[in-house]
């Protein structure tokens, strides 16, 4: 008789129960079901996240460049910085 897989005999595997139609991935090590990634129980394997809430706004420009403080200093705020400007004079209260 042939012997069955460890995915078919629901075995553990790092940690994670293996059930049919279960696999980890290769690389991450994540749950694969149906060919889609596990995700906690969202539908389509998709996590979304919100966006960083916006600090800082260039009122002064036609452009209304805007800034959450995150990452490099963008340029238009790094040229007000430059003339003298405070970065506080940009934050949104």
């Amino acid at each position: 008789a042939p012997v069955p897989s460890p995915a078919q005999q629901g075995t553990t595997h790092a940690g994670n129960e293996l059930k049919t139609g279960q696999k980890l991935g290769a690389r991450s090590g994540s749950l694969i079901q149906n060919g889609r990634a596990a995700s906690g129980g969202i539908e389509g394997g998709v996590r979304t996240r919100a966006k960083p809430a916006v600090k800082y706004k260039d009122d002064k420009g036609d452009k209304g460049d805007t800034w959450t403080g995150r990452g490099a200093t963008p340029k238009w705020l790094a040229a007000y910085e430059a003339e003298g400007k405070s970065r506080e004079q940009f934050l949104i209260k």
